[in-house]
């Protein structure tokens, strides 16, 4: 009998890494391709993949620790004006060929997890240290989250024959701005994050960040 359970999370960030900094005091984050500064208010479409490593060990004892290889798309957009965060879209998210040694330890079979109610949104902003910034898909006003709210991350883990639960919050990315060379070496997106609603939850992973278009190297500066 599949199992169903229904939790949420949302990212614990230190309070001086939540930026509890005046607007006046930061200047908006901006997209650049190819060293370029995307023009303000012009939607930057972009591709990412990679392997994502989700902890659901404390969350449900048929659950461990999730594997899938990934593939998204979407947009940010520049900001016009006075604010310090850059906004976008997660419009698309793939995950295949997941394992879960847990899982397949109990019984279960085949391992999936799915991405619902697409699109997410997505904020950029400069946090702690100079020139560190922070994309946070999912982005939410309380944290941790009381419910669900619009355009937040959401997945259905699925273990074939053992249990079922859907799991909902924010994804915290560090961008690292490391691409050396269009197409052949991009721009990277570093997930070192822990959600928190049961209990803490690692999400382990690099994903590789290139314009849509063009292969372009993405970056991040202020301003």
């Amino acid at each position: 009998m599949i199992k169903r359970l229904r939790i949420g999370f949302g990212l614990v960030f230190a309070i001086a890494a939540l930026a509890v900094v005046p607007v006046m005091a930061q200047a908006a984050p901006h997209v650049y391709e190819n060293g370029v500064k995307v023009a303000e208010g012009t939607k930057q479409p972009y591709i990412a993949w990679g392997t994502l490593t989700f902890n659901l060990t404390t969350w449900s004892a048929t659950a461990g620790e999730v594997e899938c290889h990934t593939a998204s798309g979407g947009y940010r957009e520049n900001p016009v004006g006075e604010t310090f965060r850059t906004f976008g879209k997660v419009q698309a998210f793939a995950s295949y060929e997941c394992v879960d040694a847990t899982c397949s330890s109990q019984g279960g079979k085949q391992v999936t997890f799915t991405a619902i109610n697409l699109p997410w949104q997505s904020q950029i902003w400069e946090v702690g240290e100079p020139g560190h910034f922070q994309e946070r898909i999912g982005w939410h006003t309380e944290d941790p989250p009381k419910a669900h709210w619009p355009e937040e991350v959401n997945f259905v883990y699925h273990c074939e024959g053992m249990s079922e639960l859907e799991v909902y919050g924010a994804i915290p990315l560090s961008v690292l701005n490391n691409g050396h060379r269009i197409g052949a070496t991009p721009s990277e997106l570093e997930l070192t994050g822990q959600f928190v609603e049961r209990a803490f939850t690692p999400i382990l992973g690099r994903l590789k960040n290139e314009g849509y278009t063009n292969e372009a190297i993405l970056e991040v500066h202020n301003p």
